[in-house]
């Protein structure tokens, strides 16, 4: 039932977050092969931009990527110095390379940029001021009831005993069969 939910309908920019995240995953494996052309740093960057402008979601998919790419070049640093004594120009060029991507990026956000520039509320809505009003509960109420939501509604849905947009059961008798069949399929 997920699946052909959520395969069929487009509910805002998830769909869109989810096919440009997978991109730029599999793109950053690329880049982290073997040296890559300084046009490809800055389509990845601009590509990674224009993510971030549709839909804020995309830092699920950036903050990874980013900490992966920094990482993988600062572990090669040794490698590149050992090598730069025959090519010292080749080291420079993992600098440039992320320069190159953080440029595209503002370049594929700046409507983003040119939105907050000019006082729109871009920067608070990533902080989900959009539903900021919709709980007026205390803090420990809250906690309570999206820990009740996680247990009793969201367990009961993964399993399968009931669907995830309604509180009907599915074949209630059967619950604990199915529970026990997951339980032992998870173990």
């Amino acid at each position: 039932m997920l699946v052909t939910l959520y395969t069929t309908a487009t509910l805002g920019g998830y769909g869109e977050t989810l096919l440009i995240g997978n991109i730029l995953l599999l793109w950053a494996m690329r880049l982290r092969e073997k040296s890559r052309r300084h046009l490809e740093w800055l389509l990845f960057g601009v590509l990674a931009g224009f993510g971030f402008w549709t839909f804020g979601l995309i830092g699920v998919y950036l903050l990874p990527v980013s900490i992966a790419l920094v990482f993988h070049h600062r572990v090669h640093r040794e490698h590149r110095e050992e090598s730069a004594c025959q090519n010292p120009v080749r080291s420079v060029f993992s600098v440039v390379n992320h320069i190159l991507a953080l440029s595209g990026f503002v370049i594929g956000s700046f409507p983003w940029w040119q939105a907050t520039l000019f006082g729109a509320a871009t920067v608070s809505e990533l902080g989900g001021a959009a539903i900021a009003g919709a709980s007026q509960q205390s803090p420990l109420a809250a906690i309570a009831f999206r820990l009740f939501g996680l247990i009793v509604l969201g367990l009961s849905a993964v399993v399968g005993a009931r669907p995830p947009w309604a509180v009907r059961w599915l074949a209630l008798p059967l619950a604990p069969l199915a529970l026990s069949l997951f339980i032992g399929a998870v173990i």
